[in-house]
């Protein structure tokens, strides 16, 4: 991630067909550096919008993204895990 950059994550949920879910992301995610720094990741949105659900094949593709806070050295690789839960409603 740089400065000035948009960066943003897509999720393919798979399910029953038609059904409607709810998608909870958690607050903020950290993403450790190969080199010791860390970026935080903070507001965490999606871009549904209503009740979201599942189409005819079962499928739902969204994207998501948030606030990229930069801690230490930002040169290397990044890793970290963002647990994304749905729900059937």
């Amino acid at each position: 991630f740089r400065s000035g950059y948009a960066n943003a994550g897509t999720a393919l949920l798979r399910g029953e067909p038609g059904r409607p879910v709810r998608i909870d992301l958690p607050p903020s995610v950290r993403m450790t550096g190969s080199t010791g720094g860390y970026i935080e990741i903070t507001g965490l949105r999606t871009n549904l919008s209503g009740v979201p659900q599942l189409d005819a094949t079962g499928r739902l593709t969204f994207s998501f993204g948030g606030r990229i806070e930069v801690h230490g050295d930002m040169t290397g690789s990044f890793r970290g895990r963002i647990p994304i839960t749905a729900n059937y409603e």
